[in-house]
Order: C-alpha cells, then structure tokens, then sequence
C-alpha cells in the first residue's frame, strides 16, 4: 500500500535468533524498507548473547536499513549504551528507545554520535522536547496515531525554536491521561477512532484479546 511513499520498517524481534532472522527476512522479501527488532524477552540473556543476536539480525536484514529496540519495561533485558554503541558502528541504521530514562536517552546519544546518518528516536512522548536537543532524530509513539497535528506542530516549533512549550505541555497532559485509563492499549485506540470519525473515516478495527 505504501507503494515507495514512505518507509515501512517492520519490527520482526522475537525471543529466539533464528524467528528473528527469518522473520527479517520474510519482511524484506515482502518489499518491506527496513527491520527492527526488540531486545528479545521473557527469558534473561547476557550482554554477549544480546550481541550475537543482533549481529545475526544484521546479517539478515543484507545491507538493508537495521533498527535496534530497547523497552526493558516489557522485555526484562536491556540494551546498554556501551553495546548499543558497538552494533551502530557495526552497521546498524538506528534505534528506538523506550527505556523512559531521559538520563539513558542522553547516554545513548553520546555513544552513538559518532556515527554518521544513525537514527535516535524516543518512544517516550513527554521526552521528546529533551530528546531532540539532545541530538535525538525524533520519535517513533502511540499519540501520534492519534494526535498527529500535536506532533507535527512541534517538529514545526523545535524548527523555529517558537511555541514549543505549549506543545509539549499538551502532549505530556494527553500522555498522563492514557497512562491513566485501565489499558493504555484501547486508549489511543479509542483515540484514534474518534480522531477518525471527525474526520469522516470509518475506523471499524477493535482491538484483539485480552485488550477487549
């Protein structure tokens, strides 16, 4: 559907190294411009199993832009910066982080700001003003499914350094009051609909088990 408009990057992470690899590689063969991949989860893994992971993730992906995703909120193991460091240099394209851990978004940036052309983006939506003076290339979020133009406009503001404050204010009022519903999960789905159908978009798709 994207059609070479836009790039689709499709997160093809899963615990085990060999789902991963061939997940990646199912994904580029469907015309897909880019993979990433989580810090595999549930089961502990050491830095050095970590590395081996992602090596092997990038030999798949066969010179094909490679993503990094950090949330050890939901995975339980973390990518530190030291590593993360290491495999942009060994030829990743960029990075997700959702740590939430403005102090690690920075760490990250310092360990990567030598490399030219990798891509730093905050999951964190409240983090963004702090992540993109921090050298930060952007974010990847759930509000900006829901609230675009909130997102646009700020990109807008940092441009001309104008109006940022409100907008991040905003932002991070419309973040506190997802957290704050049962499931974040059917908020910004909700949101989403309802942004839709002002707009006059039918929006039928509800959101799979248990989240119902």
């Amino acid at each position: 559907a994207a059609a070479g408009s836009l790039r689709v990057i499709v997160q093809v992470g899963r615990p085990s190294t060999r789902a991963t690899v061939a997940l990646a590689r199912r994904a580029l063969a469907a015309g897909a411009h880019g993979v990433a991949a989580y810090v595999p989860w549930f089961y502990p893994i050491t830095p050095a199993q970590a590395r081996a992971h992602f090596l092997a993730f990038l030999e798949a992906a066969d010179g094909a832009p490679a993503f990094l995703y950090n949330i050890p909120p939901r995975t339980g193991n973390d990518l530190s910066p030291e590593l993360a460091g290491e495999l942009a240099r060994a030829g990743f394209a960029g990075m997700k982080d959702s740590t939430g851990d403005a102090a690690r978004f920075v760490a990250y940036a310092e360990a990567v700001g030598g490399v030219d052309s990798f891509e730093l983006y905050t999951g964190t939506e409240p983090q963004l003003v702090a992540a993109a003076r921090a050298g930060g290339t952007g974010s990847i979020n759930g509000l900006a499914n829901c609230r675009p133009e909130l997102f646009t406009a700020l990109r807008s503001a940092l441009d001309s350094g104008e109006g940022v404050e409100p907008l991040h204010q905003e932002i991070s009022a419309l973040k506190a009051q997802v957290k704050a519903e049962e499931s974040t999960v059917l908020a910004v789905k909700r949101r989403v609909r309802e942004r839709l159908a002002e707009r006059g978009v039918d929006y039928p798709a509800a959101a799979r088990a248990p989240f119902v």
